[in-house]
């Protein structure tokens, strides 16, 4: 019975053996996958293992005294890693944590993300976001004093991602990049069975020579890696540098403890810097996606201001109504000012609407009070200054977001980020107010991904713009320096120019009322008012050399029957000299000269204004050549907002303007039936609507000059 037991035992133990040996024996060094996501603790036995960094061989690293950094720690200390790789990319994202003690005893967490990705522009290598005491600060292509990547060994920051020599900036490439290793044994780590790998790594730079340890799982172990692909467990590092400030030896003994690895493909949304932070050292190369010359939106203004009375910070969001014409160099917006009275609600006040139509030739703005009529004009605000003001009376002034887009101002590309449930493309600049101005603004424009359905146009035509913030460039941390423009109902349709109406802030004596004969075809497509209005403005802006804005109210007056039709605007004076900036002549040139280089041009036949022309839908323009300029007397409500119309009138007479609006009772049916055979029966056969709109209204203008 005895022998039968102990010949059981022998069997079963050699049968054990059998298996432990099937399952330990030599394999090759596993290679990293060309993707995948791990995270790792990674342990530092010794505070003068920090003394070796890159930073202090190339004698660059950033002053803590500057930089606002963490103190150095006075033990060994253990950091958490999680790296994000993309081999195929040639792209790697880190993010790593640790704690500071502040000096103070309290504790301070500190976290640096890195990000290699040779598609980022303006970049050479990498950047670094880093947080720290509740402030953030970026850098690309160079390192804080006291950053974690900065005494890795193996890391390279002078090594480009373009460079074949350079391997991927993380743990496990690092950990690879020291090649030519062996199967040393079996061993179980952490509970988990592994393969123990050896090597021995120089590295010249720090005079270091390491032992190596590097243990992976065996392929029957089921780990995130997926089952049958090995996954790293564990790496110890052991040996001695030298201490490139005191040229000491220094003894290295690191731990490295991997606690999840997954072979999953990241996203490109992993390897972009920051979306709202421009980062130091960075070149601005990009450009913001082109806009249409004009279009209105809806818009929320959001910023903080304190109230001059009661010291009271108020959150303000002041919804508003805007407009943008590039070609005509002016903009508006609409909206409610503050009433200080009202410290609960600073709009419950009884203010009404304000129109503040910015005019950027002549540099002014006015502010009109559309219920009162008051006008104000100042100043506009420089583009640069980046500031907002608050004045006394809650008017609030600002420089108009949409600028930008029209100006030769370069951007950096952060990426694709979703804001507002919509996958949006951030950009962002940093400009100084001055030329030698140490003070910079931070600006942030994110526009809608293309691939979004846009109601105006369509699919995939254009990024519309859906956000510009801006802020200084030292306060990222602080949202009571942030001002944001959320912006909604984006179009581009050609909206009449009358929006733009001055008059209200001149008196009779400083605006001239002008009637202009103009040459009639019946196949001139008047009804296009929109279209018209542009061409007819832009003439009389050139002629007369003056700003588009001080065109106003043009009306157009049709005889039946007659080979003429009069075209009526406003001219209206330059704004006052002594507002605190350099007007430029078209600003200021006086309304009697105007007249006369008009009526100079009218009488030399080189007044011409190019018509639409109404041919069954095609679009095209032929001449209306001027033969006549007659100053007339004050326009009947000539204060209140005109709706631009045509009339279409038996005759007329200078004073008879009053009952110029009421002219079609004079045609009567007759009058009626010849326009619509004329003028408006190919729109109607078309299917296209009379009064409409046109992508380019400026097309045909090139010869305006000659």
């Amino acid at each position: 019975m005895c022998v039968q037991k102990l010949l059981h035992f022998l069997f079963i133990f050699l049968n054990i053996s059998y298996v432990a040996l099937e399952e330990c024996k030599a394999v090759d060094f596993p290679p990293l996958p060309n993707f995948y996501t791990a995270t790792l603790m990674y342990n530092v036995g010794n505070k003068e293992r920090f003394n070796i960094r890159s930073c202090v061989l190339k004698g660059n690293c950033s002053p803590r005294s500057e930089s606002g950094l963490p103190p150095v720690h006075d033990l060994g200390k253990s950091f958490s890693v999680v790296e994000t790789i993309d081999d195929r990319r040639k792209a790697a994202f880190l993010i790593m944590e640790s704690e500071f003690d502040t000096g103070n005893g309290t504790q301070e967490k500190v976290r640096e993300k890195f990000v290699w990705n040779a598609e980022i522009s303006g970049v050479k290598n990498f950047i670094q976001h880093q947080t720290f005491g509740g402030r953030d600060s970026c850098l690309a292509d160079n390192t804080t004093e006291s950053s974690v990547i900065d005494w890795l060994f193996g890391f390279n920051p002078d090594c480009t991602t373009d460079q074949e020599d350079c391997s991927l900036p993380s743990v496990g490439s690092m950990l690879h990049a020291a090649g030519n290793y062996t199967w040393d044994n079996c061993t179980t780590i952490r509970g988990v069975k592994t393969n123990k790998f050896v090597t021995n790594w120089h590295i010249d730079a720090w005079s270091a020579d390491l032992k190596v340890s590097y243990f992976w799982s065996v392929k029957t172990w089921q780990s995130t890696a997926g089952t049958g692909n090995p996954a790293p467990i564990r790496c110890e590092l052991e040996g001695s540098a030298v201490d490139p400030i005191t040229n000491e030896t220094i003894f290295i003994m690191e731990t490295i403890d991997f606690m999840d690895f997954l072979e999953i493909e990241p996203g490109p949304s992993f390897f972009q810097p920051p979306r709202d932070m421009f980062c130091e050292g960075r070149v601005a190369i990009d450009s913001l996606p082109g806009l249409p010359n004009y279009y209105e939106y809806g818009s929320e203004l959001i910023f903080h201001h304190k109230s001059p009375s009661s010291s009271i910070v108020h959150k303000i969001i002041s919804p508003r109504k805007n407009w943008y014409d590039h070609d005509m160099r002016l903009a508006r917006v609409d909206y409610k000012p503050i009433d200080f009275g009202h410290h609960g609600n600073v709009f419950a006040g009884r203010k009404g609407v304000q129109t503040d139509i910015q005019d950027f030739v002549a540099g002014v703005s006015y502010q009109i009070d559309k219920t009162f009529g008051n006008c104000s004009i100042v100043p506009l605000k420089d583009d640069n200054a980046g500031d907002l003001e608050v004045g006394p009376d809650g008017r609030i002034q600002m420089s108009d977001p949409m600028h930008m887009f029209h100006m030769d101002q370069k951007f950096a590309y952060n990426g694709l980020y979703m804001d507002r449930g919509i996958n949006m493309g951030h950009f962002i600049a940093s400009t100084p107010v001055n030329e030698d101005d140490s003070f910079y603004w931070n600006t942030l424009v994110a526009l809608t991904a293309s691939q979004y359905l846009i109601q105006d146009d369509g699919s995939g035509e254009r990024m519309i713009p859906a956000k510009v913030s801006r802020y200084p460039k030292t306060e990222y941390n602080d949202l009571k320096q942030w001002v944001t423009t959320n912006i909604y109902g984006f179009s581009k349709s050609n909206e009449q120019f009358q929006s733009y109406d001055i008059t209200s802030c001149f008196e009779e004596d400083h605006k001239m009322n002008l009637l202009v004969k103009m040459s009639w075809r019946m196949d001139m497509d008047l009804m296009a008012i929109k279209e018209f209005q542009r061409f007819a403005r832009a003439m009389i802006a050139v002629v007369g050399k003056i700003t588009p804005l001080r065109v106003q109210q043009i009306e157009v007056i049709v005889e039946p029957g007659a080979s003429e039709y009069d075209l009526i605007f406003t001219i209206v004076d330059g704004p006052p000299l002594d507002i605190g900036v350099e007007l430029p002549d078209e600003a200021k040139r006086p309304i009697n000269e105007v007249k006369k280089l008009l009526e100079a041009a009218v009488n030399a036949r080189t007044f011409v204004i190019s018509v639409p022309v109404n041919d069954g839908g095609a679009q095209g323009s032929v001449n209306s050549t001027a033969s006549k300029l007659i100053e007339i007397d004050a326009r009947p409500g000539s204060h209140n907002k005109p709706n631009p119309h045509v009339s279409y009138v038996k005759g007329y007479t200078s004073g008879d303007m009053a009952g110029l609006a009421f002219g079609m009772i004079f045609g009567g049916f007759l009058l009626a039936g010849t326009i619509y055979f004329f003028a408006l029966r190919n729109n109607v056969r078309a299917g296209i609507p009379v009064m409409r709109g046109f992508d380019n209204p400026l097309q045909g203008l090139t010869n305006l000059g000659k």
